[in-house]
């Protein structure tokens, strides 16, 4: 019993006696893939189902039933010591506003390789906006991922420069050509003029691309005519547009290149690196920082932030 984990056990209580993963989920602030685990962990253990999915819930099976007291005793020891409490329960709750290609591989990072961190706070992933700076003011926004080129961003910290700072993470060195797997560029060079023949999707990231992309730039300044320009600020809106049609879009993010690449019908391409440069002839490319309180005034706890800033960096890097 001594290689199980404490929290397995008040999870399998409380899953126990709620019947549903989804309201032990919320009544500890977990996702619902952590309370999977935490229960597989002692599955293993008991080399027993314990659990049997149905219709009306969670039936527990005859081992649960067996162990159930006595994980309830030990529940209560856990409680009088404030245990669980210190484990489980989350007190704060850090908000984190990312760019929609960030999005997809951030909160999995978080739960997996923060999770030591993050036990004393949960987090809530959103999209930058431009109130961005508004809300990190008014305490409802812990941290940011910004562009550096950012206008509006850079006269907020301007402005509050006693209040808010920004730290420097790099800059993105590549691009991915993303569209469905049978459309017709994959069997031409690739390059930007094979591209600008077939309508583009922009994936809008704030401050950077959402109102002229470099694509377009670059076919202005060099006299290509682009196809039709649409505009999204999801990658699941990017990824109906590229499923439907034969427009092409570009992802500047190694987890978002992923995740579209495994999407049935899609596939993703490094862009060369001799068009990548040609690309940002025009528009540079884009420079990542990370938005926060010059107090440190938020509810991230020690250690989260600079593993935010390393998984940002590995993600627009080689």
């Amino acid at each position: 019993m001594i290689d199980v984990d404490v929290k397995a056990l008040v999870i399998f209580k409380s899953v126990y006696e709620t019947g549903c993963c989804g309201e032990t989920s919320r009544q500890f602030r977990i996702s619902n893939s952590k309370v999977t685990r935490y229960l597989s962990s002692l599955r293993e253990y008991y080399q027993d189902s314990l659990f049997i999915r149905k219709k009306e819930g969670f039936i527990p099976t005859a081992r649960a039933k067996a162990i159930y007291p006595k994980i309830c005793e030990i529940s209560e020891l856990l409680s009088d010591i404030s245990v669980t409490e210190i484990c489980l329960t989350p007190k704060k709750e850090c908000t984190i506003a990312v760019p929609p290609t960030l999005s997809v591989g951030l909160p999995e990072f978080i739960d997996c390789e923060l999770e030591s961190c993050s036990l004393s706070a949960s987090t809530h992933i959103k999209h930058v906006r431009p109130q961005t700076c508004e809300e990190m003011l008014q305490g409802g926004m812990c941290l940011a991922v910004i562009q550096d080129d950012d206008h509006g961003t850079q006269e907020a910290l301007k402005r509050y420069k006693s209040t808010l700072m920004a730290t420097p993470i790099g800059t993105g060195q590549f691009v991915y050509i993303v569209a469905r797997e049978e459309h017709p560029v994959w069997f031409s060079g690739l390059s930007l003029v094979d591209i600008a023949h077939y309508p583009f999707v922009v994936t809008a990231i704030e401050g950077f691309n959402d109102i002229r992309d470099p694509l377009e730039a670059y076919c202005e300044q060099n006299q290509l005519a682009l196809g039709s320009v649409y505009k999204t600020h999801s990658l699941a809106g990017l990824i109906t547009k590229l499923r439907s049609s034969d427009a092409i879009s570009f992802l500047g993010t190694h987890c978002a290149a992923d995740f579209v690449g495994v999407i049935h019908g899609l596939k993703a391409v490094r862009m060369c690196a001799e068009q990548y440069e040609l690309l940002h002839s025009v528009i540079g490319k884009p420079s990542y920082s990370l938005l926060s309180r010059c107090d440190h005034a938020c509810n991230c706890p020690e250690g989260f932030v600079g593993g935010i800033k390393a998984y940002i960096l590995e993600q627009i890097t080689d």
